[in-house]
């Protein structure tokens, strides 16, 4: 009987130790779960701020191309402008009115043409920008992907 007590003790000491066990793996495991859904919902954020990204990259990559097509619009319209200028100073008894006519709309139009540069320069710079905030996000989920790695090994 008293073999049978010390073994019955043996086996509860036993199971204590299992059931301690089993809590700390399911605390590990529950732990894990948590870790690995906070990883993936950082990694969702991560490709939603890198569509919207792309997607402002298009969008200034539109907008840079009509400011170039318009730039050259105006160039050539400024062109157009100065060879006219000089036919009519060349051709017109009354030049002088035409000539101050034809100077004002280069003016302008010179005007609007360093505008263009401006907003056609300002769209470089922001999509340079975009283009470096694209690539840190990239290299940031390449850096946590590498963690995760060698957080499961």
């Amino acid at each position: 009987l008293e073999d049978a007590n010390h073994a019955l003790a043996g086996q509860k000491s036993d199971q204590i130790n299992s059931e301690r066990r089993l809590k700390k793996l399911e605390t590990a495991l529950a732990d894990a779960q948590a870790n690995a859904k906070r990883l993936q919902e950082e990694k969702d954020q991560s490709d939603r701020d890198m569509r919207e990204r792309e997607t402002q990259l298009l969008n200034r990559d539109r907008e840079l191309e009509d400011l170039q097509e318009r730039l050259e619009e105006s160039e050539r319209q400024r062109a157009n402008l100065s060879r006219e200028l000089e036919e009519l100073v060349s051709h017109t008894d009354d030049a002088g009115k035409s000539k101050i006519e034809l100077e004002q709309a280069k003016f302008q139009l010179e005007n609007q043409l360093k505008e263009l540069k401006q907003q056609f320069e300002e769209l470089a710079v922001e999509k340079q920008r975009a283009n470096n905030v694209g690539i840190f996000i990239l290299n940031r989920k390449a850096h946590k992907t590498g963690e995760v790695i060698k957080g499961l090994r």
